[in-house]
């Protein structure tokens, strides 16, 4: 039979949070603990160790309710997903005019993108020519600003190669080398990192 436990966290009497346990009453997260310091009996969540006296049991009645509401969740979940299925399916086609009305384009520092114009500078660009990694982006940290080879160029993409390595790098990240400053490849650097740093941060948090 499930159970149902809910909580409020330390210092936050309207920080409150719920666990539903399996059919065998087992639940994933809540587990038998003990406070730091005193070792006073405490139930440990998915992100904290709480007190007992910060932990209930729902009643009958509470239960009832609960999963009667679990229940309408999962029907509005299963909706929602049948809902988008059809948007998918049969919705007004996307276009780059409605991007632009919506997205309501700056000027300045983030111009507005022009559809294939990365690949159109790099059109006359051959096996061998000189480029750069010009976006400021978590996945090109340690490459991004700097020079490159082209080894092969193919429909979408181009393979780069950069020191020992071979890279593939979309169209639109890439700019000639001629068109780069060295004042501009340290900044694409700098930011590249920083994301990278922040990104590999992240993934140790939230795995």
């Amino acid at each position: 039979m499930k159970e149902i436990i809910a909580w409020t966290h330390k210092g936050f009497s309207n920080r409150c949070h719920s666990e539903i346990s399996g059919e065998n009453g087992i639940f994933g997260y809540a587990v038998a603990s003990l406070t730091y310091g005193i070792e006073a009996p405490a139930v440990r969540t998915a992100s904290d160790t709480i007190p007992l006296e910060q932990v209930r049991i729902a009643t009958d009645a509470q239960q009832e309710h609960y999963l009667a509401l679990v229940a309408e969740i999962e029907k509005l979940r299963e909706s929602l997903r049948q809902t988008e299925i059809d948007i998918v399916a049969n919705g007004t086609p996307m276009t780059w005019e409605w991007i632009l009305q919506h997205e309501k384009p700056r000027e300045g520092k983030w111009p507005v993108p022009i559809p294939y114009q990365s690949k159109k500078t790099l059109a006359n660009l051959r096996k061998g020519s000189r480029v750069v990694i010009t976006a400021q982006s978590s996945a090109y940290a340690g490459i991004a600003g700097k020079v490159g080879k082209i080894v092969k160029k193919r429909s979408k993409d181009v393979i780069v190669r950069i020191g020992q390595h071979q890279y593939r790098v979309w169209y639109p990240d890439l700019q000639s080398a001629e068109e780069v400053t060295e004042e501009k490849r340290k900044d694409v650097a700098k930011h590249a990192e920083m994301l990278g740093r922040v990104a590999n941060q992240f993934s140790k948090i939230i795995p």
